[in-house]
């Protein structure tokens, strides 16, 4: 009897990489740490507001939700983003209450400080400051060549 010997199957482990016949791809991006970039997306508007109306008071999340009527994630990620924006600034703290919330204290003059720090919170805030006259000399053009186009229509 002749019996055909066939090599016993390697562990998975030890089997070679199949080959990859396709296209390369790239590696994905690298995470980055937040605190080393260089600029930093501000915190939304109605999180400040509520937060400058606190006048520097030890707030939660569910605080700040209550006062700005913004959704309690919203509210959470807001204050997260703006004590990122503002660390190492004096009067930032983030401390956890008995309940395990955790309490953030921001300076009374969080806007100032805000732009100070951030390009992107400066430009908002003077983009906040223009908005109205812009709005009105808009509304004023508008009803200007309105009643200039009724005035050609009616001379012609």
């Amino acid at each position: 009897l002749a019996l055909a010997l066939r090599p016993a199957p390697l562990p998975y482990l030890l089997r070679p990489a199949p080959r990859h016949n396709g296209p390369l791809r790239a590696a994905p991006p690298m995470m980055t740490n937040l605190l080393e970039t260089s600029e930093l997306a501000p915190p939304p508007e109605r999180v400040v507001a509520a937060v400058e109306a606190a006048k520097g008071a030890r707030l939660t999340a569910a605080d700040l939700a209550a006062q700005s009527g913004v959704r309690i994630d919203e509210a959470r990620r807001g204050m997260r983003e703006l004590a990122t924006a503002l660390a190492g600034c004096d009067g930032v703290s983030v401390s956890a209450s008995e309940q395990g919330d955790l309490l953030y204290s921001f300076p009374a003059d969080v806007r100032r400080e805000l732009a100070s720090r951030s390009a992107a919170a400066k430009a908002r805030d003077a983009w906040n400051s223009a908005k109205p006259a812009l709005q009105t000399a808009g509304r004023f053009a508008f009803g200007l060549a309105l009643f200039a186009s009724i005035a050609v229509v009616f001379t012609a």
